[in-house]
């Protein structure tokens, strides 16, 4: 069964940590088109990102019910635990995670992996974004060809190295806020 990907990223200042899936959403496209095939992908791919956000809100939920206030992150993949400092509070976080991740269940299965349409798609916007980055200033990693980017994507879906974009390894805010990061489900949305 597959299970969320978590990242904890702990503040050095507010002891905040935040677990975020990482790739549900990237996964998550269309074949376009609008044929029936694409139309069901579509229909997939949509339901998932609704249960990925009622996973995360149930699992935040019921870690503040366990004392530990977390928030749905405004995007739905994943939440915000104010877990603290100190040992003691740290070993609370890990107490409730365990108790939430049993009370809450497995994660959703994820979609079915990205067609080369989609991900031809993924890598028009991305450049597109590095382009933004270029504009405002931002130092950006430079692209592969299409196809490269297509062959290590799906290369990354079986445990290869990550497929390019174009954000530098320390991206800051800025940089997102000037030139949000691409996802394929927003091809849905909007």
């Amino acid at each position: 069964m597959p299970q969320p990907v978590i990242r904890m990223a702990p503040s050095a200042t507010s002891g905040i940590l935040s677990l975020v899936f990482l790739g549900a959403l990237n996964l998550a496209g269309c074949a376009g088109g609008g044929d029936a095939s694409g139309e069901r992908l579509a229909e997939e791919r949509l339901a998932h990102v609704t249960a990925v956000r009622a996973y995360y809100q149930e699992f935040a939920e019921c870690l503040t019910g366990q004392g530990l206030p977390s928030q749905l992150l405004e995007t739905g993949d994943g939440i915000f635990v104010d877990t603290g400092d100190s040992d003691s509070d740290r070993e609370s976080y890990a107490f409730a995670r365990t108790t939430c991740e049993q009370q809450v269940g497995q994660f959703p299965d994820p979609p079915p992996p990205p067609t080369d349409e989609e991900l031809r798609w993924l890598y028009a916007e991305n450049v597109q974004v590095a382009a933004c980055l270029r504009d405002h200033g931002f130092a950006v990693v430079e692209a592969p060809s299409e196809e490269v980017f297509v062959e290590t994507y799906r290369a990354s879906l079986s445990g290869g190295p990550a497929p390019w974009h174009p954000y530098p390894a320390d991206i800051s805010g800025e940089a997102e806020r000037a030139c949000p990061q691409v996802d394929l489900v927003e091809r849905y949305q909007g």
